[in-house]
């Protein structure tokens, strides 16, 4: 199965970037590059907002009441996202028992916290 993929991905990828590097006019290439990164985008969007439609507000940054999707291998499981101080605390559960959390901060929280540190 993996390489019908593969070689589809050749027969169907080949001739879309030679017609963008080399027939496509200078000014169109960007417009053609984006329309092939669109799905990629896709994916992301649909997982994102996957999580919120599931999930209900029960309280003040707080969303529980519902399931979350976990892509990579493909369950469902019972969860708790929790917004405190700039991070997101994700807490899903198997079964209510086996529970695992990540917390999820921002980029600019996670360097200022860095630079805080005794040296």
């Amino acid at each position: 199965m993996s390489i019908l993929v593969t070689v589809l991905t050749l027969f169907i990828g080949f001739p879309i970037a030679y017609y963008i590097a080399k027939v496509a006019t200078p000014r169109t290439r960007p417009a053609l590059f984006l329309l092939c990164l669109i799905p990629l985008w896709v994916s992301d969007l649909v997982r994102a907002f996957g999580w919120i439609m599931l999930l209900r507000e029960t309280e003040s940054g707080v969303w529980t009441a519902g399931a979350l999707y976990n892509p990579d291998d493909g369950r469902t499981y019972t969860g708790v996202i929790t917004l405190r101080n700039g991070m997101l605390e994700l807490r899903g559960c198997a079964l209510s028992v086996f529970c695992q959390t990540q917390i999820w901060r921002r980029p600019d929280d996670v360097l200022l916290a860095v630079r805080s540190l005794p040296q």
